[in-house]
């Protein structure tokens, strides 16, 4: 009885090893496109913004040519959460189409699983997380020096 049915197409990116080559680099949906079931995907390109941002603005970077660096350094840091999110959250589809395999549709089992499905996710320190970026920044642009 629907005049115009609609296909609602979901899309996800193939793992990706680098989001940077020189002085281009990719963040948000350009770097990690996933699909809409964790949730997360604006809130993961908010997070890299942040973490880019403040990489860019270290101390240690004097000049246009620290920049491949920097976007180094945030493609090693940001890279395995990210794209975790994007496999996480391919995971999430299955599991509430109950077509996860080893859950399908036993609803004890997926009940227990969604109780922390999504910590992972929630529950970063973002200070620490910088921190860690910054600490390969500098390692970097100090081996870069030598």
């Amino acid at each position: 009885m629907i005049d115009k049915p609609q296909k609602w197409a979901i899309f996800d990116m193939p793992p990706v090893s680098k989001y940077s080559s020189g002085s281009i680099t990719l963040f948000g949906d350009a770097a990690h496109a996933s699909t809409s079931h964790a949730g997360a995907g604006a809130g993961m390109a908010v997070e890299d913004a942040f973490i880019l941002s403040e990489l860019l603005s270290d101390s240690k970077v004097k000049s246009i040519h620290d920049v491949p660096v920097v976007f180094s350094s945030y493609e090693t840091i940001r890279l395995p959460r990210t794209q975790k999110l994007v496999q996480h959250s391919r995971e999430s589809g299955y599991l509430y189409q109950l077509r996860k395999p080893g859950l399908g549709d036993d609803i004890e089992k997926i009940k227990e699983t969604l109780g922390s499905w999504q910590n992972w996710i929630w529950d970063i320190d973002l200070e620490s997380h910088l921190e860690e970026g910054r600490r390969e920044l500098r390692a970097m642009l100090d081996n870069c020096e030598s």
